[in-house]
């Protein structure tokens, strides 16, 4: 599929930039352990980011969330992605 990434059947990497996207992201994003990119930005995506981002520990190369429509503070959880 287009913008999504699999290594030895692992999803690895969404990268679905600037494709007009809306709606809000679920709570269950935090379930994708093996995800180590996430790029999302130039969205309409809103609401506030779920703090089940935390759970995300191997996002290493990077999280990209800008020019969406998010409202809110930025999880606390974040800062427990060190990688």
């Amino acid at each position: 599929w287009y913008g999504i990434y699999c290594n030895n059947s692992l999803l690895v990497e969404i990268a679905l930039a600037n494709n007009e996207i809306s709606g809000i992201l679920p709570s269950q994003i935090g379930q994708l352990s093996s995800l180590t990119q996430f790029a999302i930005y130039g969205n309409y995506l809103y609401g506030t980011l779920p703090s089940q981002f935390g759970l995300m520990s191997l996002l290493e190369f990077s999280i990209d969330l800008d020019d969406n429509l998010f409202t809110g503070n930025i999880p606390s959880e974040l800062g427990q992605l060190t990688k």
